[in-house]
C-alpha cells in the first residue's frame, strides 16, 4: 500500500511539473514579440560629387520586367550626386544613354534623407496614375482638367523597419472617374539581403521593393498590384543595382553597376 502511495506522488509530482513547464512556454509566446531590428549601416550616403556607373542594363517593356532585346548593347548610365545642403533634398542626376534606340536621357531624381535614422523619402510622378484614372482637379468635373499637382515624396526607404517588415510609403484617397472613390498606396519593404560580386568585390545588399495598390473605396482587397521598383542597396556605397518598372506610356530599365568614383 505505502508503494502505491509513493508510485502516486512520484506520478502527480510529475504532472505538476510537466504543466509548470507548459505554461511558462506558452507565456513567452504570448508575451515576447518579435523585436524590430533596424538596419544601422548607412544605404545611400549622399555624399556631393560622387558617382555610380551602371555600364550593364537594359530598357524594360511597359509595366513589365521583360527586357528589350539590343538595348543592352553599349548601354551606360551614371547617378552623380549633387550638392547636398540640409534641411534642402539632394538632386541624383542620372543620365542614361542607350545606343540601341539612338538615345541619351538625362532625369534627375530628389531625395530627402533623415540623418539621425537613415530613412529617405523619395519624390516621384503620379501622372500616370491621374491620366488613366481620370483623376480630375474638381472630382467629377471633367471640364477641370486632369489634376497637375502630381508630384509627391514617399517615404521610399526605411531602415528602422529592419528586414521583413512593410510599411506604407504613401497613401491617399482620390476620385476616379473610372473607378469612383479609390485609395492608392505604396508599400515600401526590404525582402533580404544579397551579395553581388562586382569587379572582384563582394558587396553585401539589401533588397528593397516598392508596391503599389489600389483599393476601391474602404476595401481592404486591393483590386491592383504592382512592383514598381527594386533596388539593392549595399552600405557605404548606394544602389548597385536598379530596376524601375514603366507603366503604359513610358518603358522602365534594369542597371547594374560596373564601377564608382569612391
Amino acid at each position: 500500500m505505502k508503494q502505491t502511495n509513493l508510485i502516486n506522488l512520484i506520478f502527480f509530482s510529475f504532472i505538476l511539473l510537466l504543466m509548470s513547464f507548459m505554461f511558462v512556454d506558452c507565456k513567452d509566446e504570448t508575451t515576447s514579440p518579435e523585436e524590430i531590428q533596424p538596419i544601422l549601416d548607412d544605404l545611400f550616403p549622399l555624399v556631393s560629387g560622387r558617382v555610380i556607373t551602371y555600364g550593364e542594363g537594359t530598357l524594360l517593356l511597359n509595366d513589365t520586367q521583360t527586357p528589350i532585346a539590343g538595348t543592352e548593347i553599349g548601354f551606360k548610365s551614371t547617378w552623380e550626386v549633387g550638392l547636398n545642403v540640409p534641411p534642402n533634398p539632394v538632386i541624383i542626376y542620372d543620365t542614361t544613354n542607350i545606343p540601341a534606340v539612338g538615345l541619351t536621357v538625362p532625369r534627375e531624381f530628389y531625395i530627402k534623407k533623415d540623418t539621425s535614422t537613415g530613412n529617405f523619402d523619395f519624390l516621384t510622378n503620379l501622372g500616370f496614375l491621374f491620366r488613366s484614372q481620370k483623376i480630375y482637379n474638381t472630382p467629377g468635373d471633367s471640364t477641370s482638367g486632369i489634376e497637375g499637382d502630381s508630384l509627391v515624396w514617399i517615404g521610399l526607404s526605411k531602415s528602422t523597419m529592419g528586414v521583413g517588415r512593410e510599411w506604407i510609403a504613401y497613401t491617399k484617397n482620390y476620385t476616379s472617374a473610372t473607378l469612383g472613390p479609390i485609395r492608392f498606396e505604396i508599400i515600401g519593404k526590404f525582402e533580404t539581403k544579397e551579395t553581388f560580386t562586382i569587379a572582384g568585390t563582394n558587396y553585401e545588399t539589401y533588397k528593397l521593393t516598392a508596391t503599389r495598390k489600389i483599393y476601391l473605396g474602404s476595401s481592404t482587397t486591393a483590386i491592383s498590384i504592382g512592383t514598381t521598383a527594386i533596388l539593392w542597396l549595399a552600405p557605404n556605397v548606394g544602389p548597385v543595382k536598379i530596376i524601375l518598372i514603366g507603366d503604359a506610356e513610358n518603358h522602365g530599365k534594369s542597371q547594374t553597376m560596373t564601377s564608382k568614383n569612391f
